[in-house]
């Protein structure tokens, strides 16, 4: 494996909170991002977003709709 992935994993794995996955995420791809504004991650590139409570192999956690 890559070392570079297995650190990510490491930091990952490491996580309690969805803004801590933000932030090792950032680290990883060298961003310039400050994960505590509470907002997902955004580059040009890619626009992220993140779960760090929800099992996303659960189909009903993929596309939740709130109630009106």
């Amino acid at each position: 494996m890559d070392k570079k992935l297995a650190v990510l994993l490491d930091r990952l794995r490491k996580t309690k909170t969805e803004e801590e996955v933000k932030a090792a995420w950032a680290r990883h791809l060298s961003l310039d991002y400050d994960t505590s504004d509470d907002h997902d991650l955004y580059s040009p590139q890619i626009l992220f977003e993140f779960k760090y409570d929800r099992k996303l192999s659960n189909a009903s956690h993929l596309a939740p709709v709130a109630p009106r």
